[in-house]
Formats: C-alpha cells, sequence, structure tokens
C-alpha cells in the first residue's frame, strides 16, 4: 500500500513529500501536525513540487469505536470542512493501535443497523484514501512544515540524541568505506551488516524514543541498539580501511625502508576506537623508531583541507614524546607535526601530533612521519594575549585566536568571545557588553510531561563564573584556549579552538551533570548562547536533504540537524551578514531576538525521573561570515563537522594503488551528494544527490576515479527504493555521469561499473598490531 503511517509523530519535515513519493508513497496519514489551522484532508507539496495526500486525523487513532454522537459530531465537522462524505474512523486496542475488541465489533454492527443514520462499515485505509483521491481536484495544497508539538522532545534526554546522530553518522561512513572497497579491491559487500546497523538505528525513531519520552527501560534497549550499531559500523569501516591502507604505497619519501612482515615488535595495540568518540579505526599503532606512515581517509563526498591528528605510542626503545617530528606528503613537501599531548597507556607511551592533511572527496592520502627539525612551520594560527589598561593592572589579558579566516578575541572574565571577524569582510558579529559561547543554566517551571514541553524559565543563571581560563595550544596548526567553570555539583570544561585553514571556531563542551528534575523544582538545563550583532535576524535550519527559513525570533525552541544560520544585517552597517552553529550531537536551537541558542542538556523528570545524570560531550563550531552563505556550503560543512576523517596507522611499504587519489568530483556548487553506496539488488553503486538553491533547471555532474571505482558502463535514475524510472535523466558521460535536477530536487543514480583489477594481496605486516 503506498501509504505513510505517522500517528503520533511530533512534527513533519517540510521536505517530507519529496522524500516519501519518491519510494513509491501518495498517501500520508497523521494525527500531530503543527499547532496551525490546517484541513483535515489536503495536497501536501514538498519544496520540489512533489505531492502526497495527507489526511489529518480529527479524532484520534487508539480507543474504541466512537458510537453515537460522538461518531456523527466528527463526521459532520468534516463533511462541513470537505465537502465529502465519507470519513474514516481509526480505532484499535492500545496507546498506539491495534486489532478491534469484540465490543467494537458489536458496536459497529449496531450502529450499522440504527435508522436515520450514517453508514458504518469496517474497511481499510487505502480504500479512503482512493475515496479522497478520486476529489483530489477540490482539495487545498498546504506549502509548508507541519511543526510544532511537543517542543520539549528536540533536546530530552540527550544521550538518545548523542547516540542516534553518531550511529547515523557510522552508518553513512561505513557504508561509503564498504563501497569504496567493494570496487576497489573486490571485498564482500557487508550488505546484511549495515542493513541491520540501519534497523537498529530506525528503531529509534519510534516516536517515544528518540523525542526522549518514553519509559526509561525503552530507552536503555535502544542504546544497546544503538551500540550494536556502533560496533557494526565501526568494524566495517576499520577493516576497510586496513585493506585498503595494506594497497597504499606509503614508500615515497627520501629514505624510505620498508619493514620486514616478519619483524618489528609484536605489541599489544590499544584497542579500535582509541582516542577517538566516533568509533573510527584507532589512533593507535606500534612501529620500529624511524619511518612511521599514516593513511588518512576523506569518506565524506567533498574535498578537505584540515588538520588531522595522529597518535604515535613507543616501540619499546624510548618514549616518543619530546621529540620533533616531520611529516612528507605524497607532493614531496615536508612539514612538522605540532605536539598536542603526551601520556601513557596499558604501559606504553603516546605522544599526539597534528598536521595538515589535503584529502579528496572520498579519497585518501598517506603520510609519512619521522623524527627530525624539517623546515620551520608556516604559523597559520595564532594565539597571542592582550591587555588593555584596567586589565594590565589586574594581569587579566583578553585571548586572541586568529586564522586565514577568523579573529576572535575572549573576554578573560566569562570566557566568551567580544569580537568575532569574517577576515574576508572584516564584519564583527559579536559585541563586547554580551560575550558570544557563554554558557547559560536556566530552571523551567513545572509543566505536565516535562519531557515533551518546554516550560517558562524561573531562574537563570549566565554567565557561570569561571575557576580558570588557560591557554591549551598556541598553534601553528592548532590554538586553543580551555575554560572550567561549574553550577551546583556539575562541572563544566569548554575548550575553544582554531584549526589552521579552519573556517570554523570550534567549542567543545566536557559536562558532568548531576542536576535533576521534579515537578516542585522543574527543569533545569544547561544551554549556549550566542548574542549577535545583527537586526532582523532570521534562522534557517539544516532539515532532512534540504534547509528552511523560519520567522521566529521569540525564543520558541525549533529543531535542525548539523547546523542553524541566524542572519540579518549587522546593527552598525546595512550590510547582511550572519553565523552558522554547527553541532554533532544536538537538535533543540531558538533565535531570540539576534541571540542564537543551543540546548545542550535539558533534565526532564517524566518517565525517567535522572534522564542525563552522567558525562556528556558536545560539540559545536561558529561559522561567521560577512555575507549570506549557501545552504549547499553549509551542508557540506555540517557533514564535515559529524565526519571526522579517518587517520589510520600503517608501516612504510610498497603498494599497487598510489599514494593519493581524489575518489570523485560533484559538481555544480548548489548541488549536495549526500552519499554512496553499492545497491541492494544489484552491484551498481548508487549515488544520492539534492538541489539547494530552487535553481529550475541545474545539470549535476560527477567523475569517479577509475582507480577506486572501475570504468562506468552505464547510469540510470531510480527512486529512492532502487527501482529504475520509467523516463532517466541521467547519462554516462566520461568517467562518471550527468543527471538533471529541478528546483529543491532530490535524485537517486545507479551507477553500473567495470570494476578495476584488484590489487594483488600483500601479506599482513607485524606492525599493524595483533590483537590479543
Amino acid at each position: 500500500m503506498p501509504l505513510d503511517w505517522e500517528p503520533d509523530t511530533s512534527g513533519h519535515a517540510a521536505t517530507i513529500p519529496s522524500i516519501i513519493s519518491r519510494g513509491g508513497a501518495r498517501w500520508y496519514y497523521l494525527c500531530r501536525g503543527g499547532r496551525f489551522e490546517k484541513p483535515p484532508v489536503f495536497w501536501w507539496e514538498g519544496p520540489d513540487g512533489s505531492r502526497v495526500l495527507a489526511n489529518l486525523e480529527m479524532a484520534w487513532y487508539g480507543g474504541g469505536v466512537p458510537v453515537g454522537h460522538d461518531l456523527t459530531d466528527y463526521l459532520l465537522q468534516f463533511c462541513r470542512q470537505t465537502n465529502l462524505k465519507d470519513w474514516m474512523s481509526v480505532f484499535g486496542v492500545g496507546d498506539h493501535g491495534g486489532g478491534p475488541t469484540s465490543r467494537d465489533l458489536v458496536r459497529l454492527e449496531r450502529m450499522n443497523a440504527y435508522p436515520v443514520y450514517p453508514n458504518v462499515r469496517m474497511g481499510t485505509a487505502g480504500e479512503f484514501f482512493r475515496i479522497l483521491e478520486a476529489h483530489g481536484a477540490e482539495l487545498p495544497v498546504v506549502r509548508r512544515e507541519l511543526n510544532f508539538e511537543w517542543t520539549g522532545c528536540y533536546s530530552a534526554v540527550s544521550n538518545m540524541k548523542t547516540a542516534n546522530r553518531i550511529g547515523e553518522n557510522l552508518c553513512l561512513s561505513s557504508e561509503a568505506a564498504a563501497t569504496i572497497g567493494h570496487f576497489a579491491l573486490g571485498r564482500d559487500y557487508p550488505a546484511e551488516e549495515l542493513r541491520e546497523a540501519w534497523i537498529n538505528i530506525l528503531f529509534g525513531h519510534f516516536h517515544d524514543i528518540l523525542p526522549g519520552c518514553g519509559h526509561p527501560l525503552s530507552q536503555a534497549y535502544q542504546l544497546g541498539l544503538f551500540q550494536n550499531t556502533g560496533a557494526t559500523a565501526s568494524i566495517v569501516t576499520t577493516e576497510t580501511c586496513r585493506a585498503l591502507a595494506e594497497q597504499i604505497n606509503t614508500a615515497f619519501a627520501p629514505g624510505a625502508e620498508q619493514i620486514d612482515p616478519d619483524g618489528g615488535d609484536d605489541c599489544m595495540g590499544p584497542g579500535a576506537g582509541c582516542g577517538t568518540r566516533y568509533g573510527a579505526p584507532s589512533l593507535g599503532g606500534h612501529a620500529p623508531a624511524g619511518q612511521r606512515a599514516f593513511t588518512v581517509f576523506n569518506l565524506t563526498p567533498q574535498p578537505r583541507e584540515e588538520i588531522v591528528v595522529a597518535r604515535v605510542w613507543d616501540s619499546g626503545i624510548g618514549d616518543p614524546a619530546g621529540k620533533n617530528y616531520v611529516l612528507q606528503g605524497p607532493d614531496g613537501q615536508a612539514v612538522p607535526a605540532q605536539q598536542l599531548r603526551r601520556g601513557n597507556d596499558m604501559g606504553h607511551s603516546y605522544v599526539s601530533l597534528a598536521f595538515p592533511a589535503a584529502v579528496g572527496a572520498m579519497g585518501y592520502s598517506a603520510f609519512v612521519l619521522q623524527e627530525g627539525q624539517g623546515p620551520p612551520a608556516k604559523a597559520t594560527v595564532q594565539l597571542t594575549d592582550r591587555f588593555d589598561a584596567k586589565e594590565r593592572q589586574q594581569m587579566n589579558p583578553h585571548f586572541v585566536m586568529e586564522n586565514e579566516y577568523i579573529a576572535a578575541t575572549f573576554d578573560s572574565f566569562s570566557g566568551g568571545i567580544i569580537r568575532l571577524i569574517d577576515k574576508a569582510t572584516g564584519k564583527d558579529l559579536a559585541r563586547p557588553d554580551d560575550p558570544l559561547g557563554v554558557l547559560e543554566y536556566i530552571v523551567e517551571r513545572p509543566v505536565y510531561m516535562s519531557s515533551c514541553l518546554v516550560g517558562d524559565p524561573k531562574t537563570i543563571l549566565s554567565p557561570l563564573e569561571l575557576s580558570s581560563l588557560d591557554v591549551v595550544h598556541r598553534g601553528p596548526y592548532i590554538a586553543a584556549v580551555q575554560a572550567k567553570t561549574s553550577v551546583n555539583n556539575s562541572r563544566i570544561t569548554l575548550t575553544y579552538s582554531l584549526g589552521a585553514g579552519q573556517r570554523f571556531l570550534q567549542i567543545e563542551a566536557d559536562i558532568t551533570w548531576v542536576e535533576h528534575g521534579s515537578q516542585e523544582f522543574g527543569a533545569p538545563s544547561l544551554r549556549m548562547k550566542f548574542p549577535l550583532d545583527l537586526t532582523n535576524a532570521k534562522l534557517t535550519c539544516e532539515i532532512p536533504y534540504g534547509a528552511i527559513e523560519r520567522d521566529l525570533s521569540g525564543g520558541e525552541h525549533v529543531p535542525a540537524l548539523c547546523w542553524a544560520d541566524a542572519n540579518g544585517r549587522l546593527a552598525s552597517q546595512t550590510a547582511r551578514a550572519g553565523c552558522a552553529l554547527l553541532n554533532d550531537s544536538r537538535y533543540a536551537h531558538s533565535l531570540d531576538g539576534s541571540t542564537l541558542r543551543l540546548v545542550l542538556l535539558r533534565t526532564s523528570y517524566g518517565e525517567d525521573p535522572l534522564p542525563d545524570t552522567g558525562r556528556h560531550k558536545v560539540r559545536m563550531a561558529l561559522v561567521p561570515h560577512g555575507k549570506a552563505l549557501p545552504a549547499a556550503e553549509l551542508t557540506r560543512l555540517g557533514s564535515q563537522f559529524n565526519h571526522p576523517m579517518v587517520v589510520l596507522p600503517t608501516d612504510v611499504h610498497a603498494g599497487d594503488l598510489p599514494s593519493r587519489v581524489e575518489g570523485l568530483q560533484a559538481g555544480p556548487a548548489n548541488v549536495v551528494l549526500s552519499s554512496i553506496k553499492k545497491g541492494d539488488d544489484s552491484d551498481a553503486m548508487i549515488v544520492r544527490l539534492f538541489e539547494t538553491a530552487g535553481k529550475e533547471t541545474t545539470t549535476a555532474r560527477v567523475a569517479l576515479d577509475k582507480t577506486l571505482f572501475g570504468e562506468v558502463q552505464a547510469a540510470v535514475e531510480t527512486d529512492l527504493l532502487e527501482r529504475p524510472l520509467g523516463t532517466s535523466a541521467a547519462k554516462a558521460v566520461g568517467n562518471g555521469f550527468t543527471v538533471r535536477l529541478g528546483a529543491h530536487a532530490i535524485t537517486t543514480v545507479a551507477v553500473t561499473l567495470a570494476r578495476p583489477s584488484a590489487p594483488k594481496k600483500r601479506k599482513r605486516t607485524a606492525n599493524h598490531g595483533r590483537r590479543r
């Protein structure tokens, strides 16, 4: 049946018609569709013009069959609003629907025998929607998102939000890695494992689990499913990247010396994911002293130039800390590494090193690390201390952090940002009297169903008093300052950092939270606020396969995915400007005048009295812009922020694969390539794209690297279920394809490839780290 059944979903994105119609759905049933007036039956139209026939439940979808006046009242109300004489009453046992009871069947039989009473009969949703379709020309059209209800669900039970985002990211990355491994190396594509990983994530999208308004046992069960997904997806990514690394030539540096596969240290590795948050391959790796190789994988569909971090472990003959290291890439350029941290784990010492890495879309680049001085590093990011006259007496400096794109000044008292300059335009988005990036502790007044509803604030505390503000790194690749504070018995560490060549200023919150709410006390929450120097500000938010501008500036909580962009005019100028906020695990945003907020924790007290107790880490990033940034650019930045590049230690060896490969190229700029995977029922590569700027006709072009993917034989446009369309706008061109997209269109292309010859199997070296 071509029906999407959404009885109790608390809000529906504007792009839903565009998405589900590409999966074959024509009908949409819902109960909660936003608190604004709307007809009970309407055509719901997506941004691209796709339509589904929507029925908004007037009664409710659970409970028994309404009888007598209860039923006729709904029917007459429906008839008056639609001019239709048929109405569907949905019933069933249980809070979430179910089968009819004996009582229901008896009621239906009796009512159908009433004189002067509407005909009542058992039927199906499909029968009713076909009746509606017959009157389709008479029905109104709704072109908007169907939000907002239960806005507290955007922030309740933060662990569920974190696990969901990480799970989605891991699944996308593992699909990309497995696809590359399948076509480049001939590896089996783990279709069943990845399908199960996605099912575990999507099970959590049930309307009481991801929103955080379910029973604690259901939350615990779902967190277990998320862990299963994390394990599966991480193993797929790790083993695929390791297999690729074994075939990549890393013997390009002068004096490169290959390691005897039967020799070297047989040290115990620190385990997969050590030093990472996203379940990526371990940063750990043991190698004899001398040259050490790393391969950096970019599993996103856009080229990246970023600072990455590798971890060097001792080889049993000395502490790696305190030494100088030089990195060399395939281009022959040598750059010194920046030491970030040193430590000891499992009886072995290590040092974490930062260095710049340029890696192509869905590609990789190898690097060789060796001890030595090398050329001096270009100071592309700096941190300096500055004093004003008053502070000089108190010896409290302002910290100034600066790279090619951003200059930020930090207030020594609040730790917040009092200057945030987009260096391309020279525009300052901050207000010195009200710093950006400052925590705000709020206690909401008690409300019924606190996980679903946001109460008015009864207590607001901001800024929180700092216990310390210290410099962590001064460059040349990463500069960082760290602020420590507390509220009641909870402890918070904020780290503000800027990388060389980085378009955003990152803020990481490390929170140990022990606050709890109650019906007497209310709900405590922790938010990060960004008072911007803007007027007439509006908020543009990422939604699935697109973005939406919302004319809401009264502090209402609204959902967004990886980014939200506050844009308007500078208070002191007429020019447009704005600041985007990226995040890696949160969804609840608000705009109050020109103050953008992100909810970090919101401790409800409904079914779960202690939903957030424990440790939380949230990464955010500010992207100041002196002119409007296109949605496509922000979407790519959000994707990069949520998918750190994979840094994999290997050894120095010759290989059949080149030292650097850019896997694909996609354009033009208004088209976003969102994902790649192998076909469910074919050996084709599935590529998904969407248009972001509202251009009526765009020809997207995707070029694939032959080394990784082989030669393109054919390209055909499909629906979301990978079924070929009757008329395809895709065409194979060169070693790639083109496809036409309309405004805000989503398209899927199945690409038939002649796979390259698989590289010869290389014997696994000892210092990949055998498990014990």
